[in-house]
């Protein structure tokens, strides 16, 4: 009996050894960073001085009609931020949530305003399961253009039926990414992507040199 416990304990002994050893020779993730870490995907100009919507939402899909639903929201560089109807009270934060009752599919607007004075929009129906269509990059090949040069802006959206350049531009199309080039000269422009129940809209920090 003691040798077989002997014996156990050696068995016991080799495992602890083995899986120990494996662990130790397991690989790196990359940069010496834990692998099941999560990094952040954050767009460059989203982290650029900017004005611009990181988000607007409903918490829930679809949200029951009569009942309260949870909004979330989230601007950077914006000195004041409206919401149209007025059904909560909101201002400029990088995340923050709201609760609102509709009794019927209802258009929710918030207007974000800079400090120049330039307006981000972004608009969704709520009560619907449509997503609201969002521009997920912008980028432009000049912040400083003469005014008429060209300029190459590549933009990406998703849940759009439609992307145009305000006031006028070049023709767009909803896409993951696409890149135009165009001769700006009005004073001032905006990427707008729309869809049948909800848009995105942001301005373009275009400043003439000339």
């Amino acid at each position: 009996m003691r040798n077989i416990i002997i014996a156990l304990l050696v068995v016991l002994g080799v495992v602890a050894l083995r899986f120990g050893f494996v662990r130790t020779e397991r690989p790196a993730a990359p940069g010496g960073s834990d692998s099941s870490a999560i990094q952040p995907d954050i767009p460059e100009e989203f982290l650029s001085p900017h004005l611009r919507i990181l988000m607007f939402y409903s918490a829930e899909a679809a949200p029951r009609l009569g009942r309260p639903a949870t909004v979330c929201y989230g601007v950077v560089n914006a000195v004041k931020v409206r919401l149209d109807p007025p059904l909560a009270a909101v201002s400029p934060s990088a995340s923050r949530c709201f609760s609102v009752t509709v009794d019927r599919p209802q258009m929710l607007t918030l207007t974000a305003t800079g400090g120049g004075g330039e307006e981000a929009v972004a608009a969704f129906r709520l009560g619907v399961k449509t997503p609201r269509p969002v521009i997920t990059s912008l980028q432009l090949s000049t912040f400083t253009p003469k005014r008429g040069e060209t300029v190459t802006l590549c933009y990406g959206t998703r849940f759009a039926a439609k992307v145009r350049l305000a006031p006028e531009g070049p023709l767009l199309a909803p896409a993951g990414r696409h890149c135009v080039e165009w001769h700006p000269d009005a004073p001032a422009y905006w990427l707008v992507a729309e869809g049948k129940d909800g848009r995105d809209e942001t301005p373009l920090p275009l400043k003439y040199i000339d």
